[in-house]
């Protein structure tokens, strides 16, 4: 152990003040110099630390080194001017190699001992649920996979094993599976699990529509037929024969016994091969097979290069029609409709002038072609008490201008034109309820390039 440390003395034989001061500040230990238990945090990582005494609720005191007493210092201290500074350097530099602070782990320590709260045991309780739900989530959806996967085989065996091609049977599960109908054909939930044979059937009618309804139109027999009609036997065709079976009628020619076959199913199942007036078949076969359409109209199909009638493709029987037709002139109405239920349908010049006679037809133009409106403005002007009667008991069609007076009945008109009026008001789309003004119905415009514009 080495000797004390030499001091100076003053004049007096007593140390100074200047170097009482310097020897306790160099005499002090460098832990109790450089730490304080609430300024620097523990830093050894330690649990097992013993509280400090600031912590204890004690005041932490510094000691203090006897005057009379020296500290054992290496022989390798430096000099008296240079000591202070290496003892804080060396306290700052290693404070754990001296007495590590080990406050902050003993709260560690504490926290990790502790009972968990309610909020976290709620949050590990939620972290688990949903890791659940999710694993539950992705397994369902694994076995809905599994299950659609199966219902397409099971699907592709079954028309496969009737002898469908191939091709076909890929279109048909293609489209079922588009529109998500797999469960459905294979009825997914009942027991025992089978195929919905009406349901597939549908699906394959669709199929055989897309494949082969274009060629088969292109190889329809000669018949006088309207388009509906054809398009009606093509679709019992379909229905009645195998895909396989059309695929090769595509290639060598369809059979005409097939047509035959198709055409008496469509007779006995549509409505369209019997008249809408008088009910009686407009098309009979002949024991020899051939067919007979002599008494049956329909509107043909005219067009050039600009224009195309487009007709509806119903059929009645001739002098049914005929008869239609002439009754529509003698009521002068401009437009004759088609019969059937719910056609709009209006025939055109050329489909009268077949069926009326010349008289009934030129008189048909006639009214077609009168000019009303100038007719209306006339009588208004030249007459001014029936002006103040035409105003008081009727009104103009909108439409064509004819003059229509009510004797009863609601104020829902229909013009022999077949437009549809309020009476009341006299406009296509009631007005009685309009505040604001109307035009005058009685100074109407002409609407149509025929009429000619009379300003009044």
């Amino acid at each position: 152990m080495l000797g004390a440390l030499p001091r100076s003395l003053g004049c007096d034989g007593q140390p100074c003040p200047r170097q009482k001061a310097m020897s306790k500040r160099h005499d002090l230990p460098p832990l109790f110099r450089n730490s304080s238990c609430s300024a620097a945090p523990c830093r050894s990582g330690l649990s097992g630390c013993v509280p400090c005494p600031a912590q204890n609720g004690t005041a932490a005191r510094r000691p203090s080194t006897p005057s009379g007493l020296s500290l054992a210092r290496p022989s390798s201290r430096p000099s008296s001017s240079s000591r202070g500074e290496g003892a804080s350097r060396e306290a700052l530099s290693k404070p754990q190699d001296a007495m590590p602070y080990l406050g902050m782990g003993c709260m560690q320590a504490k926290l990790e001992t502790r009972t968990p709260s309610k909020m976290e045991l709620w949050r590990k309780q939620y972290q688990q649920d949903r890791a659940t739900e999710l694993a539950a989530k992705v397994q369902k959806e694994l076995e809905h996979k599994d299950k659609l996967q199966f219902a397409k085989q099971s699907i592709m065996d079954v028309q496969l094993a009737a002898g469908e091609p191939d091709f076909f049977v890929k279109d048909v599960v293609a489209s079922i599976e588009k529109q998500g109908a797999l469960l459905k054909v294979w009825q997914c939930g009942e027991i025992p699990e089978t195929i919905d044979d009406k349901l597939l059937q549908t699906f394959q009618m669709k199929a055989k529509a897309v494949l082969f309804s274009d060629k088969l139109m292109r190889a329809f027999p000669p018949w006088s037929l309207s388009g509906l009609q054809k398009e009606c036997v093509v679709q019992c065709v379909l229905a009645n024969t195998g895909a396989s079976a059309l695929n090769d009628w595509c290639v060598a020619g369809s059979k005409e016994l097939v047509w035959r076959e198709a055409l008496q199913s469509a007779m006995r199942t549509s409505e369209l091969f019997t008249c809408p007036i008088c009910m009686d078949p407009l098309v009979q076969l002949t024991p020899a097979g051939s067919l007979l359409t002599g008494n049956m109209w329909f509107a043909p199909l005219r067009k050039n290069e600009h224009w195309s009638s487009q007709p509806c493709g119903h059929s009645c029987c001739r002098a049914c029609m005929a008869m239609w037709a002439e009754t529509s002139i003698n009521d002068q109405k401009v437009n004759v409709r088609c019969p059937a239920p719910n056609c709009n349908y209006s025939l055109f010049d050329h489909d009268l002038q077949s069926l009326v006679a010349p008289a009934t037809f030129e008189r048909h133009q006639e009214h077609k072609n009168a000019d009303y409106l100038k007719h209306l403005k006339t009588a208004l002007k030249e007459d001014a008490s029936l002006n103040h009667w035409l105003k008081s008991h009727c009104r103009p069609c909108p439409e064509c201008h004819v003059i229509v007076s009510r004797s009863e009945g609601c104020d829902h008109m229909q013009c022999v034109c077949g437009t549809n009026f309020c009476y009341r008001c006299g406009f296509k789309s009631c007005k009685c309820h309009q505040s604001k003004k109307r035009p005058d119905i009685w100074k109407p415009k002409a609407q149509h390039k025929s009429q000619a514009v009379v300003e009044g």
